[in-house]
């Protein structure tokens, strides 16, 4: 508005619409806050696991992963694996007796020290690192597993017996399964498994799997 003396005078805006101005930005906003607000509702619906998609909860493996008494290797031994010896004295693991260990997942395996072990009486599982061992007998193959500096390059020999030995205590059909590594000079990694006829039982798949666990430190 123009006044006579040629002054402007500014439009007033009525109260009204300044109000009406107001509440449409406040409409605006709470439009935009709720339209954000359902957007990230759906992100985080279906970021959430459904029944079939949701984690369960897995029991804690019941084998026992374990250094020699030198730390020379490690060594797996699986569940149900219950009676393994580890011999303090040497580089020695050791499992008495000609009965078979029976892998059961419900029986945690177990390992014990023991200060010294007098090889008296049957041993039907036995690896130790040590020096001059007897040359193994029967038919050889390759056996190599592992990676890098822990890589165990060797081979298994697989004996079965014809007839009672000297001895008298391995008998006809009894079978010797030997793991040979050598680690340089006359050191050598021996895995000696032994199925006996009181127990015939062949679980060689078992101990193939547990030889493969074995790692050099």
């Amino acid at each position: 508005m123009v006044f006579g003396d040629g002054r402007y005078k500014p439009r007033r805006v009525s109260t009204v619409s300044q109000r009406g101005i107001a509440a449409v930005a406040w409409v605006l906003i709470l439009l935009n806050l709720a339209v954000f607000g359902l957007v990230g509702w759906k992100i985080w619906r279906v970021n959430q696991p459904t029944a079939m998609d949701a984690p369960t909860t897995m029991a804690a493996s019941n084998e026992v992963t374990i250094d020699s008494p030198r730390d020379s290797f490690r060594i797996t031994f699986p569940a149900g694996w219950n009676n393994v010896l580890r011999v303090m004295d040497s580089d020695r693991f050791v499992v008495q007796g000609t009965s078979q260990p029976v892998v059961s997942e419900a029986t945690p395996a177990k390992v014990v020290d023991v200060i010294s072990f007098a090889d008296k009486g049957e041993v039907v599982f036995d690896a130790a690192v040590g020096n001059n061992f007897e040359a193994p007998n029967g038919e050889a193959s390759d056996f190599l597993f592992g990676s890098g500096k822990s890589l165990l390059s060797g081979r298994r020999y697989i004996h079965t017996y014809q007839g009672d030995d000297l001895t008298g205590t391995r008998r006809t059909g009894d079978k010797d399964y030997i793991y040979s590594f050598a680690l340089g000079g006359s050191r050598e990694l021996r895995v000696t498994y032994r199925v006996f006829a009181a127990d015939p039982t062949d679980n060689v798949k078992t101990v193939d799997q547990i030889v493969r666990s074995i790692r050099r430190l």
